[in-house]
């Protein structure tokens, strides 16, 4: 696979600059616009065009090079020789086969067992025909082979076992890699990845030193996933252990009441841990008494503070809790002096382990100015909610990769205390590469 990126005045120059490098097989994977600097440039047009190189056309002109040149290299070593001072007639060569067969007799190092017809429609055949003493046709020889196992991988022996060892092959097949690739394709635009990030991931396909990591194996789709979710996305593993004081904020509607009482189930009832509740949200009709039905549920105490002073004071007398869970109201993100507000809370109950929560159903610049605008000074970890009402997940990707702060919980539905998980790099690769909703 093939990965370029192309500038120029207009779209449509962009592409026909894609197209005459990489053919009318390409795709479009990106199209963005580059901003000119002070006039000194007009405004460009970038694209991300990637191609599959099994389909380009010059693979035939390639594959009939090679068997030019070895067809030539096997002429130098035995036809030679001259008659009536003339030189020998060149002997053309249809397949690999017959060329190895000749090449075979001329040498005389092996006896063909086989007809010519059935030998020239073997792979095995000619992967297991000898090797030359002449060093550029043993190197030629060998790049046919490799090319022959690349198109049929499970080349066996005269007892029928698959050979393994007879040269240093290719990991994977042509056909198997072009397959992960249009795989991994599907899968990354299915979700809605940014196209920089999926350039990136699409770009250790070509990467021989990531692929030297899997020794008994070809990496496959999850692999590409896993790997590089691991080095972009930090998970926190839950609340923090030392830490007392837990505080959640986000806009409106992404769920902070229902993941309070979340945590404060598992906390309580799971963990066995003594849990205090404090709410700050006397602006939203009955939020206070949405989370006084929880508490009363639970039989778990709860305190109301309307200013930072009142919140301070509710977090000092549960000092005989093992954690305080606070819940805020929500509030726009442009909205800064709503925002200024919650931070006033925010610094008044510090220190503190602060959540920012964002809904994994909006778009991407929607997520990107949320985490952004509000509180970032104070915000730890994310968690991403609504995870039921979506059926990509490229956002948590695209997210995190910029953002760079760890995620610690996903919410996958409204249940108390069911629809919580922790953060797992392994769940979001499933659900990157599942095309069904979101599995509990």
């Amino acid at each position: 696979m093939t990965i370029n990126r192309y500038r120029a005045n207009s779209l449509k120059s962009a592409m026909e600059k894609a197209i005459a490098e990489l053919g009318p097989e390409a795709k479009i994977l990106q199209v963005k616009k580059i901003e000119g600097f002070s006039g000194d440039r007009p405004e460009q047009v970038e694209i991300i065009a990637v191609v599959d190189d099994e389909n380009r056309k010059d693979k035939i002109t390639r594959y009939e090079n090679r068997q030019n040149t070895l067809n030539m290299l096997i002429k130098d070593e035995f036809d030679d020789k001259k008659i009536d001072n003339e030189e020998k007639p060149t002997k053309s060569y249809k397949t690999l086969a017959e060329a190895l067969r000749s090449y075979n007799r001329s040498a005389d190092t092996t006896t063909v067992k086989k007809s010519d017809d059935e030998n020239s429609k073997n792979p095995s055949y000619v992967y297991h025909s000898c090797e030359s003493k002449n060093p550029l046709i043993k190197d030629s020889l060998i790049q046919q082979k490799r090319l022959i196992y690349s198109e049929n991988p499970n080349i066996t022996d005269n007892t029928g076992n698959i050979v393994i060892e007879d040269i240093d092959r290719p990991r994977r097949s042509i056909g198997s890699k072009s397959r992960i690739s249009q795989i991994l394709h599907e899968c990354l635009t299915r979700n809605q990845v940014s196209g920089d990030i999926a350039y990136d991931i699409l770009s250790l396909l070509n990467d021989e030193k990531y692929e030297s990591k899997y020794e008994d194996r070809s990496p496959n789709v999850r692999d590409y996933l896993t790997d590089y979710m691991q080095s972009k996305i930090d998970i926190s593993g839950g609340l923090d252990k030392s830490g007392k004081v837990v505080i959640l904020i986000g806009p409106t509607g992404v769920g902070k009441t229902t993941t309070l009482a979340k945590l404060a189930a598992q906390y309580h009832f799971q963990k066995e841990k003594n849990v205090g509740l404090v709410t700050i949200d006397a602006y939203r009709i009955a939020a206070i008494d949405q989370l006084r039905t929880y508490a009363q549920i639970m039989s778990i105490p709860l305190k109301v503070a309307l200013t930072p002073d009142q919140l301070w004071k509710c977090i000092n007398d549960y000092n005989d809790m093992d954690i305080v869970l606070v819940d805020t109201p929500g509030r726009s993100h442009l909205n800064r002096r709503e925002v200024k507000a919650i931070e006033e809370f925010l610094e008044a109950a510090q220190p503190a382990d602060t959540h920012l929560l964002v809904s994994a159903s909006i778009k991407d610049d929607d997520a990107f100015a949320v985490v952004d605008s509000f509180a970032p000074d104070y915000v730890q970890k994310l968690i991403f909610t609504k995870l039921d009402e979506t059926a990509s997940y490229g956002l948590i990707l695209n997210v995190c990769t910029k953002v760079k702060k760890p995620i610690s919980y996903f919410t996958i539905g409204q249940n108390v205390p069911d629809d919580i998980k922790l953060a797992d790099i392994k769940y979001l690769v499933d659900l990157f590469v599942t095309r069904s909703r979101v599995f509990k």
